[in-house]
């Protein structure tokens, strides 16, 4: 799933109950993994017969190449053994298809989120912007909800200096026309001020909490 809390949280949650449990854990990166070490991997056996929970991160997100086909059809046919597959996207569902066996646990991130942030600098939005917030807040964790925001202004910030921008061609001209409602220094000015609240923040130098923050940061933009 999108919602990187969400998905943290339940993925502790695992984690916790295999050493409950007493299971070996393992943590694969997928990008740094090979078909030969996730065959080792998975074929070891542990010396006094401990279970084991391997964890294999963003399989999915790996560039289209003859590796990750590889890795997806050698791990279909090992849905029989302790293995989390945890994926940082939505995945399609020819993806899923190639899992039949699977628990699917899908962790989207509300819609509520990203119209807050498409309100964003235009004036005549900001109660509803405010509206958005408070769901998303309710909905997502204030957390998670300054983490966007973040993505968002630097994403605003390429679009504004003519960056590449990744994504469908939708995505690109929606950032390039909410970056118009600012000029260059409001966007350098927001992201400081992130950054300055982040650090005060984890300092505990503030007395303003994250929900009070975003909802200045709101009326203000």
């Amino acid at each position: 799933g999108t919602h990187e809390v969400h998905v943290h949280e339940a993925l502790a949650d695992e984690l916790s109950r295999a050493k409950q449990h007493g299971e070996e854990t393992v943590r694969v990166v997928a990008k740094k993994s090979t078909l030969a070490e996730l065959e080792l991997l998975l074929g070891e056996q542990n010396l006094f017969a401990q279970q084991k929970l391997v964890v294999i991160d963003q399989l999915h997100s790996l560039p289209k190449s003859a590796r990750k086909t590889e890795l997806i059809a050698y791990l279909s046919k090992q849905q029989e053994r302790n293995v989390i597959l945890c994926e940082r996207k939505d995945l399609t569902k020819t993806e899923l298809k190639k899992f039949p066996e699977a628990q699917v646990q899908h962790f989207p991130t509300s819609s509520t989120l990203f119209k807050w942030l498409d309100c964003l600098g235009d004036e005549r939005s900001k109660k509803q912007a405010l509206d958005y917030l408070q769901q998303a807040k309710a909905g997502d964790g204030a957390g998670f909800c300054f983490a966007m925001l973040a993505r968002q202004t630097r994403l605003l910030l390429q679009a504004k200096d003519g960056g590449v921008i990744a994504g469908p061609p939708f995505v690109q001209n929606k950032l390039k026309n909410q970056s118009q409602r600012f000029s260059l220094p409001q966007l350098l000015g927001l992201h400081q001020e992130l950054l300055q609240f982040d650090y005060q923040s984890k300092t505990s130098s503030t007395a303003i909490s994250l929900e009070q923050q975003l909802d200045l940061l709101t009326l203000s933009l």
